[in-house]
């Protein structure tokens, strides 16, 4: 390998090689109260190696001198450390970590948070007993960047995952793909012997490869388990195989799986491993902390020849995946949405100049509103297997002319007020409402409430970490051009939001569901259990979709878990996705009326949903009904 190393002479960190001269490092570099060569660390040559005593960890003392500066490190291992740490002096004289990293390659450029100077510690860690090895160590000064140095890249986003049971790589295959222009990652069972380690990347570089590769740690096989594929499977364990694979396609969301096309067994038990990891990557409930880390893939293309498919661009791919989704939710029983008879001289758009369109269908399931700036149509979902039932309401409006966003209850005789939902409706005359926050239940009782923005004023500001398990306390922002926005809490705070002088609305609760078009799960029995749920996404600015799940309905539907929900709303094209209070605040609201049951909160029969002082809501009209304001509670 040539490696060229670019040093300030006023460094003198360590033996600089160049074509006319050679510098003795001021560096010291100590390991066991022995010093360390730093010749051999800075040769460029792979056999030249310094080894250590066995252990997991292999720790370094380096002595910098005073005015010198140390703000990066290049190092070849054989083995892989798992990651490096830092360690300085604190104003105590203890040592305290300073740095940390995971190494994801053997060979790893590694870029310091704070330059070093003086004295430091340099510790590999790994994950199992080893004799430690280094191959190259070489220090860089703030600002520096190594020219030759390999700089390898996490596997994520790549067209092409190879896959092979052993490490003899088809080079010229993988080296006809990278001169295509696909990214290439490569996994293996196994990881190279020690001591080829180095020289194996250093030839995947070569073939044009920038992925750090991905290597499973299974066993070397005994003859008689080599001929048979399912003998293959039970040496590696097929539970422990199929996870590894279903990780490693999550991990790197490959736009085609490409595999060794050999007959030997190992690579047919391969082969029927990863065929079975594909649909797994998809599947939230399969290795669930692994799906909740790196979220769910599937991946689009497979192929055993040396010739690619043609492969999806990644949108195409992400869709392939939301339609996968899509085949859970759409069997259950629900009307058309096309058999609403819509009325004649809508325009391009879809809005009803000059009039308005009322259809209600309670029956069938089937509501929809149409007016000059809005539209509004809802279908009820039922599902047997298991039971469920939800309702989808897709709602487009015009930013200009109408605000999504919360309403209070202007009828009310004192400051929050809380009234029943549907007689807030009504007394606003909303056509399309549903529950918010309900942040008041925290305030009144001294929990950490969140950033809570109404109506452009700064109600709570908060940041840090929350007090309470659930809600999470995430953060939903409307802004005044109709877009929507989702927040982790302690990333922004109300009033940072409120500077915008753009966000009429923030709400605070939570988890998020979709992120970027990116789908979120989770972990924990909060969002294992099946509860009543309310969630709001946006497909694009003023076009949303809100999605209300029934539940603690005895005899009934009980509801829907976080990670289903988020299923739902990402298959359904969203770009963001929120989860509101659900339980017994979940209610949508058409025309003044609730459309959705109300479980009991003891789980047996129906009860009332909770009193509120404010609903979030789109669009008024004279259509709405009045029978809750007249006393005639349905």
């Amino acid at each position: 390998m040539k490696t060229r190393v670019v040093m300030l002479a006023a460094l003198l960190c360590m033996l600089a090689l160049c074509a006319q001269a050679e510098e003795t490092a001021a560096c010291t570099l100590t390991y066991a109260k022995q010093t360390v060569a730093w010749a051999p660390l800075t040769d460029g040559d792979p056999a030249t190696v310094w080894s250590g005593k066995k252990g997991k960890t292999a720790q370094f003392t380096l002595e910098i001198p005073q005015g010198t500066w140390v703000g990066g490190l290049y190092l070849e291992a054989d083995p892989q450390p798992a990651s490096i740490c830092v360690k300085t002096k604190n104003a105590r004289g203890k040592w305290e970590e300073t740095f940390s990293a995971e190494l994801s390659c053997a060979q790893a450029w590694v870029e310091l948070d704070e330059a070093l100077t003086g004295q430091a510690q340099l510790i590999l860690q790994y994950d199992a007993a080893v004799t430690p090895a280094l191959a190259e160590l070489r220090l860089y000064a703030p600002g520096e960047q190594p020219d030759q140095a390999r700089q390898w890249k996490r596997p994520d986003e790549v067209d092409v995952l190879y896959v092979q049971a052993d490490p003899q790589l088809p080079l010229e295959r993988l080296r006809a793909w990278t001169a295509a222009g696909k990214t290439v990652a490569v996994a293996v069972m196994q990881a190279p012997e020690s001591g080829t380690l180095l020289p194996w990347l250093d030839a995947l570089w070569d073939a044009g490869v920038r992925a750090a590769p991905c290597f499973g740690n299974f066993r070397a096989l005994q003859e008689k388990e080599a001929g048979d594929p399912e003998k293959v499977k039970k040496a590696w364990s097929e539970k422990k195989l199929t996870a590894w694979a279903v990780s490693r396609l999550r991990e790197t969301r490959p736009l085609c799986l490409a595999q060794n096309a050999s007959d030997t067994a190992a690579e047919q038990a391969v082969r029927d491993i990863w065929r079975a990891a594909v649909p797994l990557a998809a599947q939230s409930d399969y290795e669930l902390e692994d799906a909740g880390l790196r979220g769910l893939w599937l991946t689009p293309s497979r192929t055993q020849q040396v010739e690619l498919p043609a492969l999806p661009d990644r949108a195409q791919a992400e869709e392939a995946l939301r339609a996968a989704f899509a085949q859970e939710f759409d069997r259950a029983a629900h009307s058309n949405a096309q058999d609403i008879p819509y009325p004649q001289g809508r325009d391009s758009e879809g809005y009803l100049p000059g009039n308005e369109f009322l259809y209600e269908d309670e029956e069938r399931g089937l509501w929809a509103y149409l007016s000059e700036t809005l539209q509004v149509e809802i279908v009820r979902y039922e599902d047997t297997d298991p039971i469920r039932v939800w309702f989808e309401a897709e709602v487009r409006f015009k930013p200009e002319a109408e605000t999504f966003g919360s309403v209070l209850y202007g009828a009310a005789s004192f400051q929050g007020q809380q009234t029943y939902p549907e007689t807030l409706a009504q007394s606003e005359q909303l056509v399309f409402a549903i529950n918010g926050d309900y942040y008041p239940y925290r305030a009144d009782r001294g929990y950490t409430v969140g950033n809570i923005i109404r109506q452009g004023q700064v109600l709570y500001s908060e940041a840090g970490k929350r007090n309470r398990a659930y809600p999470v306390l995430d953060s939903l922002v409307l802004r005044d051009d109709g877009s929507l926005e989702v927040y982790a809490f302690g990333e922004t705070t109300a009033k940072e939001i409120a500077a915008s002088q753009t966000a009429h609305d923030m709400f605070s609760f939570g988890p998020v569901l979709v992120r970027d078009g990116q789908l979120q799960v989770y972990t924990g029995s909060h969002c294992d259990a099946d509860e009543p749920r309310m969630s709001i996404g946006m497909i694009a600015p003023g076009h949303y979709r809100i999605i209300m799940a029934e539940g603690r309905i005895s005899g009934g539907p009980a509801g829907l878990d976080l990670n289903t929900l988020a299923r739902l709303q990402y298959c359904r094209g969203v770009e963001q996705a929120f989860n509101l209070d659900g339980g017994n605040t979940a209610v949508i609201l058409f025309m003044g009326r609730k459309l959705n049951r109300t479980g009991a909160i003891a789980g047996t029969g129906l009860g009332s949903p909770r009193n509120m002082h404010e609903l979030v809501g789109v669009g008024h009209s004279r259509q709405v009904h009045m029978d809750m304001l007249d006393g005639k509670k349905k």
